[in-house]
């Protein structure tokens, strides 16, 4: 394709719009190929649909990229994990900092995102502390049975003098 300037793509355009100038007339006017006229004339619109066709289908378009992002995380996640973990080890102390200043300047809104959070789901949080309470005991019992046990196996002479 021979580089034309501005001007001569704008009077290309300009000729082909009046309607007298054909394609390969224009062509043969430039001393260059059909293609490379059809190629000028359309640049835009080829740009104009490319945008209107992004705007329709923006949804599609955000899928297909977040199926792509899937499938190449599940394809590469050794590679992902692994330079994860270098970014992290090579930036540590710039994380921690960082970590360390962002709950400096946001601690009342971290802790009133923490209530509000706690406030919204008491009931649920209520029960997980209960069943863990539960799940505490029921350890405590088995660990303090488990230690009998022990002991009443170290000691079977005063075992053989208890009544059971």
């Amino acid at each position: 394709m021979r580089k034309l300037s501005e001007v001569q793509i704008a009077e290309i355009r300009k000729l082909y719009a009046t309607g007298r100038w054909s394609q390969p007339q224009l062509a043969r006017l430039y001393k260059i190929n059909v293609a490379t006229i059809w190629a000028h004339l359309n640049k835009e619109k080829a740009a104009e649909r490319q945008r209107r066709y992004r705007e329709a289908n923006h949804e599609k378009i955000a899928e297909q990229q977040k199926r792509y992002r899937k499938r190449y995380r599940a394809n590469n996640h050794e590679k992902i994990s692994e330079r994860g973990r270098r970014y992290y080890a090579n930036n540590r102390e710039r994380i921690l900092e960082y970590t360390r200043q962002y709950y400096a300047n946001n601690h009342e809104a971290i802790l009133e995102r923490h209530k509000q959070y706690y406030n919204r789901n008491w009931l649920t949080i209520r029960d997980r502390e209960r069943a863990n309470r539960h799940r505490y005991l029921e350890r405590a019992a088995m660990k303090t049975w488990l230690k009998a046990k022990a002991w009443m196996e170290a000691n079977p002479e005063i075992m053989a003098t208890c009544p059971l």
